[in-house]
């Protein structure tokens, strides 16, 4: 049942803003049989009077009730469907014949694209949602980094690998709706990293015990993606070397000889060789 008559919804699709056109006449809803039906004026009225800008998709399926108009006949400056034209004989019509809108609820742009942990081939996106988005969910978030790249998140942020590095991109992101409505995007411009590291900064030690150097440096400017460090220690007198790796910023290497010097010399990794220090 219903109450008010003239309103319009629409039922059975993925979002509110698509499905089979009902309309409420004598307390009941009921369908609307699709003779003469026209996808641009009459659908249009339909989903401005639900409050979406526009529609002219037809939308398959089968209602159920009564159907209460035929032949509706709608003009752009009709605000609601009982305003147009229509007749409501409707016995040489069957519930094959209901009609189905989808409307535009296009949503906005994502708020707020920013480019973070830029790397030489990589680069994470974080974003906002959309300001309008007309109650309906946001399904999916298309990327595309300079027609190069191109995924989908779920998500209000996704990692972006595969770029060349030392190159400028313009990175986009669009809302796609459950309706499969997508939006407008919004951009930003990244250039990532050079290939290689610079070296770490203020590569510092101390003998821990009289077997064993303590290491510790800051990482080298401008990098984020550092996915770990190599040290190089070679013994100053006969020249013999020893690699070590570490995910930190420091480690201690153990195993050395009693009142040898050493020298440590400390490397940043991403995914390509970095720069001794």
């Amino acid at each position: 049942t219903c109450s008010n008559t003239g309103d319009v919804r629409l039922v059975g699709g993925r979002a509110p803003s698509e499905g089979i056109v009902e309309i409420c006449l004598n307390s009941q809803w009921g369908t609307v049989c699709n003779h003469s039906w026209d996808y641009y004026y009459d659908a249009v009225v339909v989903c401005r009077q639900l409050g979406y800008p526009t529609g002219n998709s037809p939308y398959s399926g089968i209602g159920s009730g009564p159907i209460h108009l035929n032949d509706v006949n709608c003009r752009d400056w009709n605000s609601k469907l009982i305003y147009c034209f229509y007749n409501n004989l409707t016995s040489d019509c069957s519930h094959s014949d209901d009609v189905g809108v989808h409307c535009i609820a296009t949503p906005g742009a994502p708020q707020n694209l920013v480019a973070s942990d830029i790397c030489s081939t990589s680069l994470t996106l974080s974003w906002q949602p959309p300001t309008q988005t007309y109650g309906i969910g946001i399904e999916q978030y298309n990327v595309v980094c300079a027609n190069k790249v191109n995924q989908s998140s779920t998500e209000l942020s996704v990692y972006v690998n595969g770029l060349q590095p030392d190159t400028t991109y313009d990175c986009c992101v669009s809302a796609v709706n459950i309706a499969a409505d997508e939006g407008p995007i919004a951009c930003t411009t990244v250039r990532t990293l050079q290939n290689a590291p610079s070296a770490p900064q203020s590569v510092r030690g101390y003998a821990s015990s009289s077997t064993a150097i303590y290491l510790y440096w800051s990482p080298p400017p401008y990098q984020y993606c550092i996915t770990h460090y190599s040290i190089i220690v070679r013994e100053v007198n006969t020249g013999t070397q020893t690699q070590h790796t570490s995910t930190g910023l420091q480690t201690t290497i153990n195993r050395l000889h009693p009142y040898y010097t050493y020298e440590c010399r400390v490397a940043a990794h991403t995914t390509r060789e970095g720069v001794l220090s």
